[in-house]
């Protein structure tokens, strides 16, 4: 770990006595630059420098991501000593600053109950439908496949993509996101084993069979017929709702089935199998996360590409449970993070 500090006129210089140097002036920009990952973490961070009146001298701490590959186990405790960013709010190269501290007490990372509680709102206070927000993440979790799998980067002659959809809500956003698929060009493939009786959830399925979209009447065991017949996967299985503890067939044994596959995996929210609550080594290991309305707690482990989907959520909900959430370019509907 290297530490550096601003010094008055805007250079970075080497911190041997482990004190922040003061300073009379604002931080200039360019000095900055060097050690943000592009413009729209530089000119968040001098917004928020310049919000809490921050002169003082700026205090640089290098951390590096954890590499997560086949021949290096990820180390999931990486922190800033100073201000004990972690995860989420650990970028590559990490800007420790006087409202470090102030920074991580208003980022909250919802759990089950803030994730149940902020739904609540949007449905009764906020006159969302389900319907509406379903489509809304399905859309944009769409979106994100293909940001992280562009149609001319599939390996395979046919862009085809299974989806495999739990019982729940996170099983009919997995809908919404084949249908878009498929507009967009792909060959999306569902595995439904259980269909909820729910309306709603029954509409999204007669759209996909609509347009085509085949369902499989079962999951091959064998993994190869996997690897061999898609691209990749998308995890629509378990959501924040589910019982990590208590997982029934035929969900325990899709699980390890995909926990086996070679393609990559894309979960929606959160990955299935885990406790949405804390960080786990359960469940799937994904090789991207798009997580919905906000990055769950248990997405502090996650190092793969991630996304943050569903540009929606009233300003007021966010202040009210200190969600503290990115800002998202231009006019687009989901960020990756």
């Amino acid at each position: 770990m290297e530490s550096l500090y601003v010094d008055a006129r805007g250079h970075a210089q080497p911190q041997s006595n482990g004190k922040v140097e003061s300073m009379n002036q604002e931080v200039p920009e360019e000095s900055l630059r060097p050690w943000l990952r592009g413009p729209r973490a530089r000119l968040k961070l001098l917004r928020l420098m310049s919000g809490s009146g921050a002169k003082c001298g700026v205090m640089l701490t290098r951390l590096q991501r954890p590499v997560h590959c086949q021949k290096e186990q990820a180390d999931a405790t990486a922190s800033c000593s100073l201000c004990g960013l972690t995860g989420f709010h650990l970028p590559s190269t990490h800007i420790h600053t006087p409202i470090c501290q102030q920074l991580s007490k208003v980022s909250t990372l919802p759990g089950k109950v803030e994730t149940a509680a902020i739904e609540t709102e949007l449905l009764r206070d906020y006159r969302f439908g389900q319907q509406q927000l379903i489509e809304i993440w399905g859309h944009a979790c769409a979106i994100a496949i293909t940001k992280a799998f562009p149609l001319t980067s599939l390996a395979k002659k046919q862009p085809t993509v299974l989806v495999v959809c739990g019982p729940d809500q996170n099983g009919s956003i997995g809908l919404v996101c084949a249908r878009h698929l498929r507009i967009f060009e792909y060959e999306p493939t569902i595995y439904y084993p259980k269909r909820t009786p729910n309306t709603i959830h029954q509409d999204f399925t007669v759209q996909c069979e609509k347009m085509d979209i085949p369902f499989l009447s079962y999951l091959p065991t064998e993994v190869q017929l996997i690897n061999d017949a898609y691209n990749l996967v998308i995890d629509a299985i378990l959501g924040p709702e589910t019982d990590h503890t208590d997982v029934k067939e035929p969900y325990a044994g899709i699980l390890v089935t995909l926990k086996q596959v070679k393609i990559p995996i894309a979960s929606v929210d959160m990955p299935s199998g885990w406790d949405v609550d804390q960080v786990t080594s359960d469940g799937i290991n994904p090789d991207v996360l798009i997580s919905l309305t906000a990055p769950k707690k248990c997405a502090t482990s996650f190092s793969g590409k991630h996304f943050l989907a569903g540009r929606f959520l009233p300003y007021d909900i966010q202040k009210k449970y200190d969600l503290n959430l990115p800002e998202y370019p231009g006019t687009d509907c989901l960020i990756e993070l």
